[in-house]
């Protein structure tokens, strides 16, 4: 059984948005298109992560929802839609996170 309270701190992890103690060297965010990883290896990543909300919640808290962003800004300059969906996807499955643990339980 998935304990409540844990759901609960993974839920406002996310609804904060703000990255921890995990965060690794990256270009400053005012720079666009910065990020030269691995676009599908990000989204993959991410998508996996979506399976449930603690590791949804880590996934946002190692900041690697910048690098999901930049993934998907690059992968639209060279014309490849179907990982941009597949980035889209996924930051709109983070957005819902966020939308629940703001509105609590219904």
């Amino acid at each position: 059984m998935t304990d409540p309270d844990a759901v609960a701190r993974a839920l406002a992890s996310l609804a904060n948005g703000a990255p921890g103690h995990h965060e690794r060297d990256r270009p400053p965010d005012g720079l666009p298109g910065q990020f030269q990883g691995d676009g599908e290896r990000v989204v993959a990543d991410a998508e996996a992560s979506m399976e449930r909300v603690r590791t949804a919640a880590a996934f946002v808290d190692a900041d690697r929802e910048a690098d999901l962003r930049r993934a998907v800004e690059l992968a639209d300059g060279r014309g490849d839609d179907a990982l941009a969906t597949r980035g889209r996807a996924v930051l709109s499955t983070i957005e819902g996170f966020r939308d629940a643990a703001v509105e609590g339980p219904r």
